[in-house]
C-alpha cells in the first residue's frame, strides 16, 4: 500500500504531561536509533509493565498516519514498513487498519522469575501478525525469556500468486530486541493509577533478520508506546492494578524505521528515522 506523508497522531486533549521518553510520539525528530544497549547478561533485559496491565485485553487498532521526516528520497522498498512483515513484531502491515476494522487480543502476565508484569510475546506476536496480515499467517513463535529475553523467532506463511504447485511460502524472522526503556513506572507497583497521573511510556529497538527462499533482508526499527488509563482515580474503571483493575486503556504507538549501512543515504540519515508510522489502540478487558 502506498502512503502519503501525514501529520503524526495528536496527543489526547487535556491529558497529563507525558514523560520525556514519550517525546518521539509527538516529535518525529526525536525518533532516533538509540543503538544497542545490552551487556553480556540477559536475564535483566526484559521490559516490565505496570501491574494494571496484567491480564487479557481485547484491542481495536486505528491507523493514524505515516510521515517521512527526511523526505521521500530516503524511502525505498528496503525501508522497514515498505514491505509486509518487514516489521513483524510491531507493525506487520502499515496501514492495515485504514481500510478495515482491526481487532485482536493481547496478554500481559505476572512473572516472578522475570521481575514483574511482562508481555506474553508468543501469544501477542501471533495475534498481531494474523490480524494485520488478514489471515492465519503465523505457524510458529519461538521465545524463551528465561534463557534470553532479547531474541525470538517467528515463522509465517505468505500466499503464492501462482498456487498451481504450492499454495504458500514460508518465511522466518529472527528478531533481536537490542534496547529498551520505560518511564512512568517505578517497578514497585507505581506508574499511572488514573486521576491525572503520567502515562506509562516505553520503547524497544529491534533488528529483524528475515529469511525466505533465495532472499533475505535485515531491518532496524523501534517502537514507542504510551499507555494511559481511562477513568478517574478511586473508581472501578481506574482501580489500583492487576487483573480486574482498569477496564480501558488508551494506547499510542509510533514505529520508526531506520536505514541500513548498505543504503547509499545511510550516512546522511545517521541515526534519524526516515519513516514513522502512527497507530492508536483501544484496550478493553477481555
Amino acid at each position: 500500500m502506498t502512503l502519503s506523508a501525514a501529520p503524526p497522531a495528536a496527543a489526547a486533549a487535556a491529558a497529563p504531561a507525558a514523560p520525556p521518553l514519550c517525546a518521539p510520539l509527538s516529535d518525529a525528530s526525536a525518533a532516533r536509533n538509540p543503538g544497542v544497549g545490552w551487556a553480556l547478561r540477559k536475564r535483566d533485559k526484559q521490559l516490565l509493565y505496570p501491574p494494571w496491565l496484567e491480564g487479557a485485553w481485547r484491542v481495536r487498532a486505528r491507523f493514524e498516519g505515516a510521515a517521512f521526516p527526511l523526505g521521500n528520497r530516503f524511502i525505498s522498498k528496503t525501508v522497514p514498513g515498505a514491505l509486509k512483515a518487514s516489521m513483524a513484531v510491531t507493525l506487520p502491515d502499515v496501514g492495515a487498519a485504514m481500510d478495515r476494522e482491526l481487532t485482536f487480543d493481547q496478554r500481559f502476565a505476572a512473572s516472578p522469575e522475570q521481575g514483574g508484569v511482562v508481555a506474553d510475546r508468543v501469544f501477542n506476536t501471533r495475534q498481531v501478525m494474523d490480524a494485520f496480515l488478514g489471515y492465519p499467517a503465523v505457524t510458529g513463535v519461538t521465545y524463551d525469556p528465561l534463557e534470553n529475553p532479547t531474541r525470538m523467532a517467528v515463522v509465517w506463511s505468505t500466499p503464492r500468486k501462482d498456487a498451481s504447485q504450492q499454495s504458500a511460502d514460508l518465511r522466518k524472522a529472527e528478531v533481536f530486541i537490542n534496547n529498551r526503556g520505560s518511564s512512568g513506572f517505578d517497578g514497585d507497583g507505581g506508574g499511572n493509577q488514573g486521576g491525572g497521573a503520567s502515562p506509562f511510556c516505553c520503547f524497544e529497538l529491534y533488528r529483524q533478520v528475515t529469511q525466505a527462499r533465495q532472499q533475505g533482508a535485515v531491518s532496524d526499527y523501534a517502537s514507542w508506546w504510551e499507555f494511559r488509563l481511562e477513568g478517574s482515580a478511586g473508581t472501578s474503571e481506574a482501580g489500583g492494578g492487576g487483573v480486574g483493575g482498569s477496564q480501558r486503556v488508551a494506547v499510542r504507538q509510533r514505529v520508526a524505521a531506520f536505514l541500513q549501512p548498505q543504503d547509499p543515504l545511510y550516512f546522511e540519515a545517521g541515526d534519524r528515522a526516515v519513516a514513522v508510522y502512527d497507530y492508536t489502540y483501544a484496550y478493553e478487558r477481555a
